[in-house]
């Protein structure tokens, strides 16, 4: 919940900084403290400070300059208290730990209860921007945090405030934004000598903004927080009809004057003219909703504009790599309805080489925009989400998923990833397009198994190199999107070996030197050992006695190996652990046959 306090308190930063911003009216003196909700205030605060110094920065649709403890709305404050606790008790004692997450639990559950009463009550309710926002954080906390009852009642919690902003058309800005508190009009460098308006101003920016950003943040997980358990999103990018969200500087801003000193400088990704008028806008059309964006991007020349806006907003451009992803899932599921083509009879080509060249030039323009952002290090844990998922487009490009082609709907996240964990022990993928399989193995192992683990080795890279407190920051879904990742290269892999072991019961007495499997092997092993050092300093690389037996089997649980050490890393969210688990399981199942 917003409030524009009239004389901004950054004094007691002992007590109330965030990252370097404030946290309004949190007071820790010597007076008695009071409970709220069966917590001390003590507690409260800290557990409120963790949410914003971590889980804020992958996921920033509450505005934090003016975010209120005792303002805020209980069941908002509940359920940051809630999600500010996996964060906060990652690192304490078992005991500790787990009596912290059963209340945080506890305030999940009571706190969803108090918002499913209030808009019960009135539905009206929900064109308030804490009530969406509120809404957002129950159903990541519950998906995020189980696979059974809190999952069904997250889904559930999602359906109904689809159906509510549909009802009241809040998907819709032309449909949603009040003209008399626009803040985008009647601006000046001189406001800074009226404060009351300055603040008017800004308090109005704040609550348009934050609608905004909820509406991007509900369509973002929409269309990616189901995907794992092949779930068709509920609602159509195309739906959306609001512009992308401004410059994350002017979102962070926390003061009025700040806010309109920001507004003025380079780099904002809009356009604010002193000769015909001073109204706060973007240049083009591009940027007039997700859609549009998108199309633009999958131009040859997208709009500069565009592109400067994306590098100015990181969500926006987490939100547009997203939308990527749905579409070229969207292309998948139909693809695989279709009866196989007998002139292309690749089981590899999703899209058609024109629609490829579509895709891959929006992927150029959202690295461009991450090379332009002034402050790309400042917001690194949302373009590492953007860079997870352009990999996982590419990824997609060429190697279908297991869960969408089989028709496969699992029942939660860890559920889908385990799921598809086994299903690349098997020969599922061929079963479903047996008519192409021979030629299906052949081309993969080909050029096609080379392109596709030279896209994914990097992305692993980016997982195994990231620090303890770089994790920390990351959102539920790059930890998702990491994983998803790491089958793939585990199922690449497991097509290459497949190959070498083909060419060695051929009667081959040593595989070629310069066989493509084999070098697209060494190599994989290679950076494999290179990343276990970061998980293991003291770590030797093991004997390479040929490509051969046994040797096939070592390298395939090193990548297990190491992909359960990247999962061991994330703590933070069930899924993390969960994973680890089925990746040893899965390697001690090798080292055993």
């Amino acid at each position: 919940m917003a409030t524009v306090p009239s004389e901004p308190s950054v004094d007691d930063a002992d007590n109330t900084s965030v990252d370097e911003t404030s946290l309004r009216d949190v007071t820790l003196n010597d007076e008695p403290e009071s409970d709220r909700f069966g917590l001390p205030e003590a507690t409260i605060a800290r557990y409120v400070r963790s949410y914003f110094l971590h889980f804020h920065r992958s996921f920033p649709i509450l505005h934090r300059p003016t975010f209120s403890l005792h303002a805020a709305p209980n069941s908002l404050l509940k359920i940051v208290v809630a999600i500010g606790t996996l964060y906060a008790v990652s690192e304490s004692s078992q005991t500790e730990s787990e009596s912290a997450l059963e209340e945080a639990d506890k305030l999940w559950a009571s706190g969803r209860k108090e918002l499913k009463s209030i808009v019960l009550k009135d539905s009206k309710e929900v064109r308030e921007s804490w009530v969406i926002q509120a809404f957002l954080l129950y159903i990541v906390y519950g998906v995020y945090r189980d696979d059974g009852s809190r999952l069904q009642k997250s889904r559930a919690m999602l359906r109904t405030l689809v159906d509510l902003l549909r009802d009241l058309e809040l998907f819709h800005q032309t449909l949603t934004a009040e003209e008399d508190s626009a803040w985008e009009t009647d601006l000046s460098p001189d406001l800074d000598g009226n404060e009351n308006l300055l603040d008017a101003k800004w308090a109005a920016f704040i609550s348009k903004e934050s609608l905004k950003l909820s509406l991007y943040a509900l369509v973002f997980l929409d269309s990616h927080i189901f995907k794992t358990c092949n779930l068709r999103p509920m609602i159509s990018a195309i739906e959306l009809g609001w512009e992308l969200p401004h410059a994350a500087t002017l979102w962070e801003a926390n003061a009025s004057r700040v806010w309109l000193e920001r507004l003025y400088q380079d780099g904002c990704g809009a356009t604010v003219s002193f000769d015909t008028t001073t109204k706060y806008e973007f240049q083009g059309n591009s940027t007039k909703s997700l859609t549009v964006a998108t199309q633009s991007l999958m131009s040859a020349s997208p709009c500069p504009h565009l592109t400067a806006a994306l590098a100015a907003s990181p969500f926006a451009t987490l939100c547009v790599a997203a939308n990527l992803d749905c579409l070229v899932q969207d292309f998948t599921r139909c693809y695989y309805q279709l009866a196989p083509s007998l002139s292309d009879p690749s089981a590899f080509h999703i899209l058609s080489q024109s629609q490829n060249k579509l895709v891959a030039a929006a992927l150029r323009a959202l690295s461009g925009a991450k090379a332009a952002a002034a402050d790309a290090r400042q917001y690194a844990d949302l373009w590492h989400a953007v860079d997870l998922l352009g990999v996982s487009v590419k990824a997609g490009l060429c190697a279908p998923d297991d869960l969408l082609i089989g028709g496969i709907v699992d029942t939660g996240i860890a559920a889908g990833l385990a799921t598809s964990a086994h299903l690349t022990l098997g020969s599922y993928f061929a079963a479903r397009r047996s008519t192409q399989a021979a030629g299906a193995a052949q081309e993969l192992d080909g050029a096609a198994g080379l392109g596709l683990l030279a896209q994914l080795m990097p992305a692993l890279g980016l997982a195994a190199e990231r620090t303890h407190e770089a994790v920390r920051g990351e959102g539920p879904w790059a930890t998702v999107v990491t994983i998803r990742l790491l089958l793939t290269l585990w199922k690449a892999l497991r097509h290459v070996v497949q190959h070498l072991r083909r060419s060695a019961s051929a009667g081959s007495t040593a595989v070629s030197a310069f066989d493509p499997a084999r070098v697209t092997l060494q190599a994989v092993a290679g950076s494999v050992e290179e990343h276990m050092k970061s998980f293991a300093p003291s770590h030797e690389v093991g004997s390479e006695q040929g490509v051969s037996g046994d040797e096939f089997d070592y390298h395939e649980r090193r990548v297990l190996l190491l992909a359960s050490e990247i999962c061991k890393r994330r703590q933070i969210w069930p899924v993390g652990p969960s994973m680890a688990t089925i990746f040893e399981e899965v390697m001690n199942g090798i080292a055993q046959v």
